[in-house]
Order: C-alpha cells, then sequence, then structure tokens
C-alpha cells in the first residue's frame, strides 16, 4: 500500500458468503488505483450454493488493472474484473467426492454373470483391463459406466484375469 494505491503480487485470502439470496464477502475499500496479481485465494462460507452470474465486489478503487490466479472453491469458475474489483461466477459444475467410491459386488454362478456396484459419485468412471495390471496404458473405460451406479458383466472363461477400477478422469 503506497498512500491509497494498492498493489498485489502474493496470495490475497477473501472469504464469500452465499446465503439464500444474500451475497457479502470480504472487501477493501478507498483504494485510489489497484494493481492486481498474484494469487486470489477464495473460501466459500455461504450455506446456499454459488451459481452463475453471483458477484461480489471484493475491491472499491478508483482504477485497476491485472489479473489474478483464482481458486479455493471446488468446481466453480470465476471471473475477475480488474476496473470494476468485481469477482463473478462463471461456471458451477459438479462438486466431485475426491475419495474413490467402494464397488461392491456379487456373482451368480448360475447364469455367470458378474454385478459390480457403487454408490452415486458423479464423475467416476468405471474401468475395465484383461491384459496386464502392469502396463497403464491397458485400461479402458467401461462404456456407459459414468451414468450408472450397477453393471452386469457375463463372464467371459476364457478371459480368467479381468480386473476393474474406478477412475475420475
Amino acid at each position: 500500500l503506497n498512500g491509497n494505491n494498492l498493489t498485489l503480487n502474493g496470495s490475497a485470502n477473501f472469504r464469500i458468503n452465499k446465503t439464500g439470496t444474500v451475497l457479502t464477502s470480504d472487501q477493501i475499500t478507498g483504494i485510489g488505483t489497484a494493481i492486481y496479481g498474484g494469487n486470489l485465494v477464495l473460501t466459500s462460507t455461504g450455506s446456499t450454493p454459488l451459481t452463475n452470474g453471483d458477484s461480489f465486489t471484493l475491491f472499491s478503487a478508483s482504477a485497476g488493472s491485472g489479473s489474478f490466479t483464482i481458486s479455493g472453491v471446488p468446481g466453480v469458475t470465476f471471473t475477475f474484473n480488474a476496473s470494476t474489483g468485481v469477482l463473478t461466477v462463471a461456471s458451477v459444475g459438479p462438486v466431485i467426492n475426491p475419495n474413490p467410491p467402494v464397488i461392491g459386488y456379487t456373482y451368480n454362478a448360475g447364469s455367470s454373470v458378474l454385478t459390480l456396484s457403487w454408490p452415486t459419485n458423479a464423475g467416476w468412471i468405471l474401468q475395465s483391463n484383461s491384459i496386464s495390471l502392469a502396463n497403464t496404458s491397458d485400461w479402458f473405460d467401461v462404456a456407459g459406466s459414468s451414468n450408472v451406479t450397477t453393471l452386469n458383466i457375463t463372464n467371459n472363461k476364457s478371459s480368467p484375469a479381468v480386473f476393474y477400477r474406478m477412475v475420475y478422469p
């Protein structure tokens, strides 16, 4: 801070909050000229999920320039307008559980059908490998597995070593 001019080039931590329709945030006011740079690290403290177009005035400056690398809110992409000091939600994607789901299984010997099941966990895909676990390029996505939570697989006795795993792309 030089007089009432602000230059940021490290990390700036801000809280943003959406509760119901009310949007609030930390804010720096009384700035003449602001030059933005470095990292803008956000923490969302609200009880209502962010949606596209939600805007937060973080800086109140008479003039501003520069840009931030923005991080901290999983699944949300932001834009920052340096001339107005306003942060806006550009897109909201699904929030992914970082813990892989546990795969359950049953086998019906009479029909030779293996049933794999897993809890809803948006974004995770079932993969299979029947060639070699040692070669990572042999894994492939099981068709349609990203849209279901149960899959029936008919056992092929000519391929006794088939493996399955869940991955997040």
